[in-house]
């Protein structure tokens, strides 16, 4: 994962938080698969 928030992902998650039926304060992606090492058992 290089860190770095392509305009394409930007627009999706704009998007999908446009279409959230309440205001969105804070939306997280987490897991490891997000940092990059295998975990057996989760996500």
């Amino acid at each position: 994962m290089s860190g770095v928030v392509t305009a394409d992902a930007l627009g999706r998650l704009r998007a999908e938080a446009a279409r959230h039926p309440y205001p969105l304060i804070f939306a997280t992606v987490s897991g490891t698969h997000h940092y990059g090492f295998p975990s057996h058992g989760t996500d």
